[in-house]
């Protein structure tokens, strides 16, 4: 079959390899629509080492050829989304870690280039099909699924590692693909002030419309300065996706004491990470770094796609190039290789169950049951609801699995104090959230408490909440 990939470093081009042969949980796949990726340019240089007579991309979607004998989510004929990371669900990284990235080696479930030859080819294979790959949903682009395989698992993963929360002061350095998903994903989990760095219009346009509240330009000067200059000191969380091994010293000092600095940036194997110790707080400052890879498997993809197909995102603001036909990957990726400023990525051409989460805030007792009901194996019940003292918890053990669902219960009350305060505030400035909304009846003057106080105890149809304005 043909194939389009790294001849000998620095030399890419046309390959002649045979088919693929699918073992008897995997799949063989053809492309329908692929995107190459800067890890692709990356691994043609050299940045992996001396790898010859391979074919590349990692980012692909397909119609499935074949299936192995053992395959029962799929068969021939689907239309797949096929997710970068395909990891070995037998490995001991997969089942005694955090991360699917890793499955029998750092970064092992990273197969395409470095297991096996690409999705730039007629066919590719992909292991463990039944989970790794996902069927296309019908209201979702085959474009904009696309994104989600990699730069948006990516950018994504930025902000789960940097545990991005509501009100947070966050930096994403670097806005290309996977930065542009870090920003939106930023802001999806709640960030206050985001600050994004990077220098190209449209990325910079991009990234306000994914919420970006701010944008540094490294050319104006030193970045640590700008950053704390506009954020009026040390930023909760730093994200870098783009930059080499000095940015994570950069990241290092804009960071504050008890932050979290997430990489899912791609260094290059030559380079060396220099940090002073007094960056670090001399390794006391519980500052804490965290690198990862792109997270893999359908589940997770599938989970994003979610987020495509309820209009949560629109990734194809992502795509600035277009091309069409088989041949036309070695445009694509010679114009990746160059980057030019106006590229940012190319292509080449109700609940259905158990839950995963359940928020009580409203009910009584037996509303505990239901959420039992509602959640499925693994997942959560949170409950912030005020319960009368007068009333019992009555749970068949069955709705718990026998105690052996791993499903956990957590009952919370308020937090406060004026740090939490403030970053809710910070939601509110920023233009997160409008919370007047909620504000069905006003009061005027000191003694229309009474009034506002009778009218919580009645609950008419209409009350929200009431407002009492003193001053």
């Amino acid at each position: 079959m043909k194939g389009y990939g790294v001849i000998s470093i620095g030399n890419p081009g046309w390959l002649e390899k045979p088919k693929p042969v699918a073992g008897e949980l995997d799949a063989i796949v053809r492309p329908t629509l692929v995107a190459p990726c800067s890890s692709d340019t990356h691994f043609m240089h050299g940045g992996s080492g001396d790898k010859n007579n391979v074919i590349l991309g990692h980012e692909a979607i397909g119609v499935v050829v074949e299936v192995g004998k053992l395959v029962t989510k799929f068969k021939a004929g689907d239309k797949v989304v096929v997710p970068c990371t395909t990891p070995d669900w037998f490995g001991e990284g997969v089942q005694d870690g955090r991360y699917n990235s890793h499955d029998n080696a750092p970064l092992g479930s990273f197969k395409f280039l470095s297991a096996k030859d690409g999705v730039f080819a007629e066919y590719f294979h992909v292991n463990m099909a039944d989970a790794n790959l996902v069927k296309l949903p019908d209201n979702v682009k085959p474009e904009a699924a696309l994104m989600t395989v990699d730069m948006m698992s990516t950018g994504f993963h930025g902000v789960e590692l940097a545990e991005v929360g509501f009100g947070h002061k966050v930096v994403v350095v670097g806005i290309g693909p996977v930065g542009l998903m870090a920003v939106a994903g930023a802001a999806l989990r709640g960030a206050g002030q985001l600050i994004a760095i990077g220098t190209r219009p449209n990325c910079v346009k991009i990234a306000k419309e994914y919420g970006a509240t701010d944008i540094v330009n490294y050319k104006d000067g030193d970045i640590v300065k700008q950053v704390k200059d506009i954020a009026g000191g040390s930023v909760d969380k730093v994200i870098i996706a783009g930059g080499n091994a000095e940015t994570l010293r950069d990241a290092m000092l804009m960071v504050k004491a008890g932050g979290v600095i997430a990489s899912v940036n791609y260094y290059d194997i030559s380079e060396t990470f220099s940090i002073p110790t007094w960056a670090w707080g001399l390794g006391m400052a519980n500052i804490d770094v965290r690198g990862g890879f792109c997270p893999g498997g359908g589940l997770r993809i599938s989970r994003l796609l979610a987020l495509l197909a309820h209009g949560r995102i629109d990734t194809t603001k992502l795509i600035t190039h277009r091309f069409n036909g088989f041949d036309a990957i070695e445009e694509a990726f010679l114009l990746m290789d160059k980057k030019p400023a106006d590229l940012i990525k190319q292509v080449k051409d109700i609940a259905g169950g158990s839950v995963d989460k359940v928020i009580i805030a409203g009910g009584n007792a037996e509303t505990l049951r239901d959420a039992m009901l509602m959640v499925k194996a693994g997942g959560v019940i949170a409950s912030v609801n005020y319960y009368d003292i007068s009333e019992t918890f009555s749970i068949p053990t069955w709705a718990w699995g026998l105690g052996m669902a791993n499903i956990d219960v957590r009952g919370g009350f308020c937090p406060g104090g004026g740090l939490r305060i403030s970053r809710l505030l910070a939601l509110l400035a920023h233009g997160r959230i409008d919370t007047t909304k909620l504000i069905t009846h006003r009061f005027n003057g000191f003694d229309a408490i009474e009034e506002a106080f009778l009218l919580m105890d009645k609950k008419p149809a209409d009350l929200i909440k009431p407002v009492v304005f003193i001053d």
